[in-house]
């Protein structure tokens, strides 16, 4: 009798024990399950990039850029600029200074304009392109860049150049001062800026064309300068895009271009930091050092983004750039970001550590948990 009740017993404490086990597996083994289950993530970040390339998502224009002073700028891909000029002339291309890059006023021949005169790229040409400058260098700016929205389902790219000035605005004997270049290019439909001089201008123009003139003393040149003098209650230089796309060259003086972009969030589909070199292959255009963080978990450490890293993101929903903001040491773009995405990698390549966060994370990292899992961790 006491031989089966001991073996009862003994059968009784292995079935427990075994199902102890077999519990802490399923424990240990959802736990494991949790941690690799990942699922889209609301982060935040700042970054440091010299190049952004974003499509924006609203259904309405978003304004870009405020009303910012201009030192020079260049237009490209575009399809038509156009003023209304209280006097109009064209410089003599046989007499321009190629040292100074400037023309003496003997070159200047009159123009006879109609109202509204047009410059159009010449037919079949991909290199046109006109440039706005001062009539001499100065160091203050000539003109302003009337703010810039872009539609709904435009995309944008921003990228920051090294080089002190682009070679069709270098000016020799251009007073010092610390200048930046900006490009933004704007793909889709109804792309357009104004600029809205305070002085006369000249327009550097190359494979155009001008409509709104009587005679044209030079149409046979395919790079010509026109020095405008706008009317002063309607100064406005208006520039269309093409059918595909508008590309604006800006450049700016660093203490007058603080306040360039929008204060306003911007809602973006998607966001890329990176570009493709001259040999096709991709690279990150990360230039300072960055982080992302998770708002909702303020438990959890910033992760770093330094400037030899990728960052990929994809798959966003409710996501916004906060913020744009100018710097200079090194030249770049610090952009902030928040929203929710299903794709966030960093590291060497582009197929790097992913950051979503996994199930448990979320569960172990919840405010609602912090004292028990502090309790947790001092205790461990």
């Amino acid at each position: 009798m006491r031989t089966a009740q001991g073996a009862q017993t003994r059968l009784v404490r292995l079935v427990l024990s075994w199902r102890n086990i077999l519990l802490v597996g399923m424990v240990i083994g959802g736990m494991l399950f949790l941690t690799q289950w990942h699922t889209p993530t609301h982060i935040a970040g700042e970054l440091v990039t010299q190049r952004v390339q974003f499509l924006v998502e609203a259904v309405r224009s978003q304004q870009l850029l405020e009303s910012v002073p201009i030192q020079a700028i260049e237009f490209t891909h575009f399809s038509n600029l156009t003023f209304r000029p209280a006097t109009l002339e064209v410089a003599d291309p046989a007499q321009l200074h190629s040292e100074t890059n400037r023309y003496p006023e003997t070159a200047w021949r009159p123009l006879k304009a109609f109202g509204l005169v047009q410059v159009l790229p010449q037919t079949n040409s991909h290199n046109a392109s006109v440039s706005l400058r001062p009539t001499s260098p100065s160091a203050s700016p000539f003109a302003r860049l009337s703010s810039l929205d872009v539609a709904g389902g435009a995309e944008v790219i921003l990228e920051m150049h090294p080089s002190p000035r682009p070679p069709v605005l270098s000016q020799p004997g251009d007073p010092e001062s610390h200048r930046v270049i900006l490009t933004v290019t704007i793909y889709g439909l109804d792309a357009r800026a104004i600029v809205l001089p305070s002085q006369p201008v000249e327009l550097l123009a190359a494979e155009t064309k001008l409509h709104g003139i009587k005679v044209h003393p030079f149409s046979h040149e395919t790079e010509l300068t026109y020095r405008i003098t706008p009317i002063a209650d309607r100064p406005a230089i208006e520039v269309h895009g093409s059918t595909d796309r508008l590309v604006m060259r800006l450049t700016l003086v660093q203490d007058q271009a603080r306040h360039l972009f929008t204060k306003g969030h911007i809602p973006v589909k998607s966001l890329d930091f990176a570009y493709q070199d001259a040999t096709g292959i991709h690279r990150s255009a990360l230039v300072g050092s960055g982080k992302i963080w998770y708002p909702e978990y303020p438990d959890l450490t910033p992760i770093p983004i330094d400037s030899t890293a990728y960052l990929s993101l994809d798959r966003l929903s409710l996501f916004f750039i906060t913020n744009i903001h100018l710097t200079w040491d090194p030249p770049g773009l610090r952009i902030g970001l928040e929203g929710i995405a299903d794709h966030i990698r960093t590291g060497r390549t582009q197929f790097g550590r992913d950051l979503r966060l996994s199930q448990f994370d979320k569960l172990w990292y919840h405010p609602a948990f912090h004292q028990w899992r502090t309790a947790w961790e001092e205790a461990t």
